[in-house]
């Protein structure tokens, strides 16, 4: 069959999910890249229909297409992934563009910036930031030892190994900060889970199954801003910042916190959507 018949039953077989679903895993079979299954004029090899029609099932179960091909791109950036992960999101990379700017805005008083990066899962974040900036030092911080060999091998991938040391430890533990290999920080930035617990058997399918230890904010969403907030404080540096991805649902609770723990500037910054995203604040004192 040519690629674009078998663009067409997929098609076909996937009219509920994106139409670029299709494209994705037939250039994954193909190994053409994205743009390159509108070239491919020849015969698609047995081998790979065979395999493109295997992935159109899986993915017909609701499996998203970055596990079921084991990669996703952030940030212009490749990261592999798995269900070990969460799948990174574009809405994320506003979290990542701001805290880029905040640490290029005083860089030249302060080298190297030191970032700690709480609950990196595939390390998209912290990857991202030693990419994107020059003398960063950073801690990658998750309490899932799975996550954390997806997120080395990402900083392998994207050749920043040598700016991040990829960490073990539980946040919501008493001992966290006397465990943390870096003690002062110029940024901290955090993407919590902070999906309700109730809230998560209504997610859509696909988000059903990424871990749940990465959606599940607790009984109100809010237990790990409730624990990251005011131990900030303590790892900060003064003038540092503390950078977080939200739930719009979140942002005027979250924001009551930074300000019972005296962070200044805080601003609330939306996502494509027009929805409240990013909240960042400055330890003045």
């Amino acid at each position: 069959m040519k690629a674009t018949e078998l663009l067409k039953l997929g098609n076909a077989r996937l009219n509920k999910f994106p139409q670029n679903d299709v494209r994705l895993l037939l250039a994954h079979c193909l190994n053409t890249g994205y743009a390159g299954v509108s070239l491919y004029s020849e015969d698609v090899p047995c081998y790979a229909e065979m395999r493109y029609k295997e992935l159109i099932t899986r993915r017909g179960t609701g499996l998203p297409v970055p596990y079921i091909i084991g990669e996703t791109e952030f940030m212009g950036l490749k990261f592999f992934v798995s269900r070990y992960v969460l799948i990174p999101r574009q809405e994320t990379e506003i979290l990542v563009e701001e805290v880029i700017r905040i640490i290029k805005s005083f860089t030249v008083y302060r080298l190297p910036s030191t970032i700690l990066d709480i609950g990196t899962g595939s390390g998209n974040i912290a990857v991202s930031l030693a990419k994107y900036l020059g003398n960063v030092k950073i801690v990658a911080v998750d309490v899932s030892k799975a996550a954390l060999r997806i997120a080395e091998k990402n900083a392998k991938l994207n050749n920043v190994s040598d700016k991040i040391i990829f960490w073990h430890a539980d946040i919501l533990s008493d001992p966290f900060l006397q465990c943390l290999p870096v003690v002062n920080y110029d940024i901290i930035v955090s993407n919590p889970p902070y999906i309700k617990s109730s809230e998560i058997s209504d997610l859509p399918l696909e988000v059903r199954f990424e871990p749940q230890h990465a959606v599940d904010g607790g009984a109100d969403g809010m237990k790990f801003y409730e624990k990251i907030i005011p131990e900030s404080r303590k790892l900060l540096k003064k003038n540092g910042w503390l950078a977080l991805e939200i739930g719009h649902w979140h942002s005027q609770q979250v924001k009551k916190i930074m300000h019972r723990c005296d962070y200044d500037k805080i601003k609330v910054m939306n996502d494509y959507s027009g929805e409240e995203r990013v909240i960042y604040g400055q330890n003045c004192n």
